[in-house]
């Protein structure tokens, strides 16, 4: 999924709706229960909101993945994935009937949501979870940056069960930036923020006056703990220097 708005029409046509929902609400291919999909959007819907693919608010049945905080509201089969780990604003794409027509679209402007989608274990497992998103190299950085941004607002409603598993992701996503698309440190390290730690000077510039390695250490850093340039004594205390370039931290 790109970081721009999508949105398609289609017209009203055989669109494989199923007849047999009650009042109120709308039925899937499958005759699952989808209350927010008006049934002009079955057989469309689907590849706007890419159903299946493990950020999707749609099963590959088109079904409504069930939501959750914790793995405990879930099957046990299933696991509970941060519905933003992939893109910020997943749970803002949504289709509408305009005039007999279908039209699916959302913005990064959309409301963002700490609960997650329940997943399957066997079809993506937690441990694989990351690369399962996968993320071209283009827009990698400003995905990373993206979460950690998410991270930050939606604070403590997000549990540490779920704040986990996207440092985990974020971790693994600073790696690959840097290694197999050969990004610098410094870009990762100035995509998760305006400036490193609200230091003055251009980020850029600052983060080159340190070893690649040291900025990898604070992307690294930075992507695992979002809230880390808010807390001087803890960021000092990693012992990095970008904690303090530049007066970030009083320094």
């Amino acid at each position: 999924m790109s970081a721009d708005a999508s949105s398609s029409a289609a017209g009203t046509g055989d669109t494989g709706a199923s007849d047999t929902g009650t009042a109120g609400v709308d039925v899937g291919p499958t005759g699952c229960a989808v209350e927010w999909l008006p049934p002009v959007c079955w057989g469309v819907a689907c590849e706007d909101l890419e159903c299946g693919e493990p950020w999707s608010r749609l099963d590959a049945d088109g079904c409504a993945r069930p939501e959750c905080v914790t793995d405990a509201d879930c099957a046990a089969d299933r696991h509970c994935s941060p519905r933003f780990v992939a893109a910020p604003c997943v749970s803002g794409l949504n289709c509408s009937d305009e005039g007999g027509m279908c039209l699916c679209g959302g913005n990064l402007g959309c409301n963002l949501d700490a609960r997650g989608y329940c997943l399957d274990r066997t079809e993506f497992p937690p441990a694989e979870l990351c690369a399962a998103m996968h993320v071209p190299c283009e827009y990698l950085a400003d995905r990373i940056g993206q979460t950690a941004a998410a991270v930050e607002q939606v604070g403590e409603e997000l549990v540490p069960e779920l704040a986990a598993r996207v440092a985990e992701c974020q971790a693994v996503r600073v790696e690959r930036a840097v290694g197999e698309c050969g990004l610098s440190p410094c870009t990762v390290v100035c995509a998760l923020g305006d400036n490193i730690c609200g230091a003055k000077g251009d980020c850029e510039s600052l983060c080159d006056a340190v070893d690649p390695a040291v900025a990898l250490e604070f992307a690294q850093l930075l992507a695992a703990s979002p809230g880390l340039c808010a807390d001087c004594p803890s960021c000092e205390a990693t012992g990095n220097p970008l904690c303090t370039i530049g007066h970030a931290c009083g320094g």
